[in-house]
């Protein structure tokens, strides 16, 4: 089926005749003319691949303020062009492309069991069991690419090599899906391996197929591009992917361009609204440009009209083609203002006035400054009002007076105790008293309980006040006798009085108080102002107890204190004495009895007591360097703690220090110390085994740092000469530490001579490059002498090697020929010989 689909295609192709594109499918619409300022959108629609607008937008829409022409250029794919890929839905199956994934090899899960393994299949669970049941995507039935995703990124999934033309779009386009959802894949194009767009992330859903688009533009020679699909995931797992129909065909260029215009906004300003007096005119004057249109919401069309009392609200609205402007103003028209506050008043205490003087379009300048149009009065005082308009000014005054509030006050509620006065009190000049109880006095006695009013007043002003007064008894309180308490006890006092509070010490506010612990207890009782306190003290005493600890060791000549002191108790040890504590120096079973009032408490407990471990290191000492020293401290037994944090009974010492161990037996520890120098063997050596000659002087060196040093003649020197062949020994003495060493010296007569070659050739190819000795015997000292053909010397040297590079002491190159040289030589014998001879230089 898929087959047949891509024929019919490639037969829709054909008719086609080719792949030109539809006419221009892009249209920005017409020419458009907006007011300065203002901005327009432009819309290049939606569907298109990219946006390529002149102002540099990449967007579908652009949105400017500036005129101009404006013009956009998109890709879109090309329905009927080629698809250049080959294969690209698979269906001729693993043919006409590469990739750096393998074809799956088979496993445990299916063909594809291994990463970085792909097959071409109908169903993704064909090739890997925990795949699912994916099918294409264009039949459901057809050939598509399945992958088991490589965990190394930037690996190339699927490439081919393609013929384009130069300077020509081309779309790239795939269907992609997972096929787990683990880590889904992370996929991107690259052509000709560079990248091309942003990498693209699939979706975790499975058997979800996706297209996935990118735009590719050929350079302006390129006849051939190499495009791949390429993964960038890393993950280690969950990254499996699927590919079906890969397209990669030329694109549609469209283009459309469209002018904006714009209209100057009209500038209309008709002032700020404002008041005249009756029978004025005003002239408004609207003109910005006269090839403006102008209409008055009078009916007038022209840029000046005149306003007058029949006009008071004026608009016009002034056009400039498609843009215009508008304006109004309000003016009121008005005669001089009438001001009038009233008469003068007095106001009871608490009130207040309200002066208004509201006036159309006027201005106002109270006795305070405000300029409200009007003033609330709540104080006495003489109060004025300047009242302004256009048409003229008007003034007025009032004068305010109050009544002093209150006129009578007799206080918050009150309680009294029973047999007690309290005075109401009335009093307010010049007025006159009504009580509820009938009296007219301006004073009040009151000795029970009950509510009492009075009303006062002066002249028209009227205050009351009323008062509830309480009469109470006093309270009856006793909380007994001071107590003792046993710790665990409790004491319950209570002080019930009908009707009344209650305030303890502690902050509690009930009748009754549980007592559990010591101290002073205090409570007061209010019925009303009517209070009675009591209070009452308590002490605790805590039960004895006697808390030997268990049976325990001590060590010969210890003093172990037992101590069970405590308050108010008194105490009976086994030795008959009485007092809080025991001292203990021999083994013995103590035992304690401690009473009170409380109770009586006992106990026993058992003492051993242990000698001392005998402990001795011994006095210090010193070894030598690879020597050991034992000490052992013979406590069997016992538990050792070195120093050094072993444990053993015997211990080994080699290096300095001091040391120090710790043996405890039954409980009780001895230490001890002792100071270790390890001296350094003395390390002489003579050197090797050596032949000299004969005549030669031979000595033998060692350091001058010894305390002693002795020769196998008996010499004590640091220097030896060496007489006769065979063995030769020293022995060396440092502290109490000593060392030697021997070595043989063989005698013999001995020869002097040295062989030189006869050309070198110094041209830095590594080989010949000086002229050295070939060969040297009982050579001590050597200094060489090199002459050109005339005698002059171009080179000297002490060094045995001589190594002459073929240059002068200036360093210049000499050039090639014969040279001269002579050598003056001390030998082994300590003797004096000359040599010389030449030696050809080639090729400096």
């Amino acid at each position: 089926m898929k087959q047949f689909l891509l024929a019919l295609l490639y037969l829709f192709i054909a008719f086609a005749g080719s792949s030109q594109c539809a006419s221009n499918l892009l249209n920005l619409g017409p020419d458009t003319t907006v007011c300065i300022g203002s901005s327009q959108n432009f819309s290049a629609g939606s569907g298109f691949l990219t946006y390529q607008w002149n102002t540099g937008s990449t967007s579908s829409t652009i949105s400017v303020n500036t005129p101009g022409s404006y013009s956009c250029q998109t890709l879109l794919f090309n329905p009927i062009a080629s698809n250049l890929v080959s294969n690209g839905d698979f269906s001729l199956g693993n043919t006409l492309f590469t990739s750096s994934y393998v074809y799956g090899t088979g496993g445990s899960w299916g063909l594809l069991s291994n990463p970085g393994q792909y097959a071409i299949s109908t169903n993704a669970n064909l090739t890997h069991n925990n795949f699912p049941s994916c099918t294409d995507h264009t039949t459901g039935a057809g050939n598509y690419m399945i992958m088991n995703g490589s965990s190394v990124a930037n690996t190339n999934v699927w490439c081919q090599t393609i013929s384009v033309s130069p300077n020509t779009s081309y779309v790239f386009s795939s269907w992609f899906t997972s096929v787990d959802p683990g880590s889904p894949a992370q996929l991107n194009l690259t052509v000709d391996g560079t990248a091309i767009g942003a990498v693209f992330n699939l979706s975790a859903s499975t058997c979800s197929w996706v297209k996935y688009e990118r735009i590719f533009t050929s350079g302006a020679a390129q006849t051939s591009a190499v495009i791949c699909i390429r993964s960038q995931s890393s993950a280690a797992g969950g990254n499996d992917f699927a590919v079906d129909d890969i397209v990669f065909s030329a694109a549609c260029v469209y283009s459309d361009t469209v002018v904006l215009s714009t209209d100057t906004i009209p500038i209309v300003n008709l002032g700020a609204d404002t008041n005249m007096c009756n029978g004025s005119t005003l002239t408004l004057d609207a003109n910005d440009d006269p090839t403006f249109d102008y209409l008055w919401s009078s009916g007038a069309n022209t840029a000046i009209t005149t306003l007058n009392s029949s006009h008071t609200n004026l608009m016009v609205t002034v056009t400039n083609g498609h843009c215009s402007s508008t304006d109004a103003i309000n003016v009121l028209f008005s005669s001089q203002p009438l001001v009038d506050l009233g008469n003068d008043t007095t106001l009871c205490p608490g009130g207040n006035l309200v002066l208004d003087m509201s006036w159309p379009s006027a201005s106002y300048l109270w006795s305070d400054n405000s300029t409200s149009n009007m003033l609330a009065v709540n104080s006495a005082g003489q109060y004025w009002v300047q009242v302004s308009d256009i048409c003229g000014v008007a003034y007025d005054t009032i004068n305010i007076s109050y009544l002093t509030f209150p006129l009578v006050d007799l206080g918050a509620d009150t309680s009294i105790c029973d047999g007690e006065i309290v005075v109401l009190n009335a009093i307010y000049p010049g007025a006159s008293y009504t009580w509820n109880g009938g009296t007219s006095d301006s004073v009040l006695s009151v000795t029970a309980t009950g509510q009492y009013s009075v009303n006062v007043q002066v002249g028209s002003c009227i205050d009351r006040d009323t008062i509830q007064v309480s009469v109470n008894p006093y309270p009856l309180v006793s909380l007994g006798s001071d107590t003792v308490l046993c710790v665990g006890q409790s004491y319950i006092v209570q002080v019930n009085n009908q009707g009344a509070t209650y305030l303890w010490n502690d902050g509690a506010l009930g009748a009754a108080k549980n007592i559990v612990t010591a101290g002073t207890y205090w409570v007061n009782v209010s019925i009303g102002n009517c209070q009675s306190s009591d209070t009452l003290i308590v002490d605790m005493i805590d039960y004895p107890i006697a808390d030997l600890p268990s049976d325990s060791f001590a060590c010969e000549g210890d003093n172990i204190i037992f101590d069970v002191t405590q308050n108010n108790v008194t105490y009976l040890w086994n030795d008959n004495s009485t007092n809080p504590t025991l001292s203990i120096s021999q083994s013995a079973q103590v035992w304690v009895e401690v009473s009170n009032f409380c109770g009586v408490d006992s106990d026993t407990t058992n003492i051993y007591v242990n000698p001392y471990p005998i402990v001795n290191l011994g006095n210090d000492t010193s070894i030598c360097d690879g020597e050991s020293l034992t000490k052992d401290v013979f406590n069997v037994g016992g538990v050792y703690d070195w120093s050094d944090g072993t444990s053993l009974q015997a211990f080994e010492f080699t290096s300095s220090g001091i040391y120090s161990v710790t043996v405890t037996s039954n409980f009780c520890a001895t230490a001890d110390t002792f100071n270790l120098t390890v001296f350094e063997m003395p390390d002489v050596n003579l050197g090797v085994d050596t032949l000299i000659c004969i005549k030669a002087i031979y000595e033998m060196t060692v350091i001058d740092s010894f305390d002693s040093i002795y020769w196998m003649d008996g010499s004590t020197e640091s220097t030896y000469i060496v007489q006769e062949s065979g063995a030769q020994w020293v022995e060396v003495t440092n502290e109490i530490c000593k060392g030697s060493d021997t070595v043989w010296v063989s005698m013999e007569n001995c020869e002097t001579y040295v062989e030189m070659p006869n050309v070198f050739t110094p041209n830095e190819d590594g080989v010949n490059e000086v002229f050295s000795p070939i060969y040297t015997v009982g050579i001590i000292e050597m200094h060489t002498t090199i002459f050109d053909r005339w005698g002059k010397v171009v080179f000297e040297t002490n060094n045995p090697k001589i190594n002459w590079n073929g240059t002068n002491k200036g360093g210049e190159k000499m050039p090639d020929g014969v040279y001269f040289w002579t050598a003056d030589i001390i030998g082994i014998d300590a003797e004096n010989y000359a040599q010389n001879g030449t030696v050809t230089l080639i090729g400096n």
